[in-house]
């Protein structure tokens, strides 16, 4: 490999590193009322760059309006905070929304005079665009039938959640050479497209230990990979330390900060393999990790469209999204999940064509066609 390059070099051939630097864009929430008072046209384009970390694109064409990225970590959320996002549309857009394919939520035409009540009402929601845009890590994908899809491995929402909760606004991984993508799953569908994430890990169960495998180096973009087994195993309590360790090492890489097009980690496996991933990781985290090889995905990705069946006796029922696209008038006020207090809704897209709404622990009676009863379906 070619020697690392130094800070003054990177700084001087990569525009965005050098803002970064300059100005942390996690800051920029506590700068809206300055914008806001010099008005859309007067903000300069590098902090309208840096407003990227709040989830925040131009809408496109430019028309003096925004687009805003909700994370949804693994497509979960409550009736509450889909009304607070329809509320936000309704108020502030246009009343719609999209589904995007990593299970986050996006607004459109939100104007910057909007911002802090936007992000007021998303927080009072318990819902953050923290990192859903810019150098940092993406929202973290999974299935949407953690816990209780009838199928799966083991619940792998606790972890998600960690990570979520580890990863989302954090500074330091909020620098990262570029977007970071990871999924973690236990469904056996693998729904969520593990294989072209940056990083993934893959329910396994060893010895009676619930775990994961893991993948490393995937993406698609101009110029796609799919991810390679990193050949160990890892227990769920130590999961977000081993991602951590594969973070740090390609972040504190220089190699990887000096151009734009070649900064992400599937370059850094290009570059030193799975094996040379690996033997960082371990030497980073002073330990050797359990060897072990993942099996191959023994069913045809699933969008868990239909009438299924949970562990817990009741159903799910998936519904397609055509475009990704729901109105207002659905989406806040009135979600058809039950009670406002209850039931929570999951929003599960799996790839860039198929995206669905779940609607989750539905105590329904068997599904009747001509009032004759009969199985729910079990595939797509």
């Amino acid at each position: 490999m070619k020697e690392a390059p130094s800070l003054e070099l990177v700084l001087k051939r990569n525009s965005v590193e050098r803002l970064k630097r300059e100005k942390s864009p996690l800051g920029m929430l506590h700068e809206l009322p300055a914008l806001i008072a010099a008005g859309y046209e007067r903000v300069d384009e590098e902090d309208i760059v840096r407003l990227k970390w709040w989830g925040l694109y131009h809408d496109k064409p430019k028309i003096g309006t925004f687009m805003l990225r909700v994370k949804i970590p693994g497509g979960i959320t409550s009736p509450t905070q889909l009304r607070a996002i329809g509320a936000i549309s309704s108020v502030h857009g246009r009343g719609s929304g999209e589904l995007s394919t990593r299970q986050n939520v996006q607004l459109h035409f939100i104007t910057l005079e909007s911002l802090p009540d936007v992000f007021d009402r998303l927080h009072a929601a318990g819902l953050t665009s923290a990192g859903a845009c810019g150098d940092t890590v993406r929202n973290i994908t999974g299935c949407p039938l953690g816990g209780l899809a009838h199928d799966e491995l083991f619940d792998p929402t606790p972890v998600l959640d960690e990570a979520a909760a580890f990863f989302y606004g954090n500074p330091d991984y909020s620098d990262l050479p570029r977007k970071l993508k990871i999924a973690i799953t236990a469904c056996p569908d693998a729904c969520s497209a593990p294989e072209i994430n940056c990083i993934a890990l893959i329910g396994a169960i060893r010895d009676g230990r619930e775990g994961f495998g893991v993948l490393v180096g995937g993406g698609l973009s101009s110029v796609p990979r799919i991810a390679q087994d990193l050949g160990i195993w890892v227990d769920k309590a130590d999961a977000v330390t081993v991602l951590a360790a594969i973070l740090d090492e390609w972040r504190e890489d220089l190699r990887y900060r000096m151009s734009r097009v070649k900064a992400r980690l599937k370059f850094m496996v290009d570059d030193i393999g799975a094996d040379g991933m690996l033997e960082r990781v371990e030497t980073k985290l002073g330990c050797t990790l359990e060897r072990y090889e993942l099996p191959p995905v023994g069913a045809h990705p699933s969008a868990h469209i239909g009438v299924h069946p949970q562990k817990d006796g009741r159903r799910y029922i998936g519904l397609p999204v055509p475009l990704g696209h729901r109105s207002g008038g659905g989406q806040p006020a009135h979600p058809r999940t039950g009670s406002a207090d209850a039931r929570p809704f999951s929003a599960l897209p799996r790839r860039s064509a198929e995206r669905a709404c779940v609607v989750r622990r539905c105590g329904c009676a068997p599904w009747r066609r001509g009032g004759r009863a009969s199985r729910p379906a079990t595939g797509d």
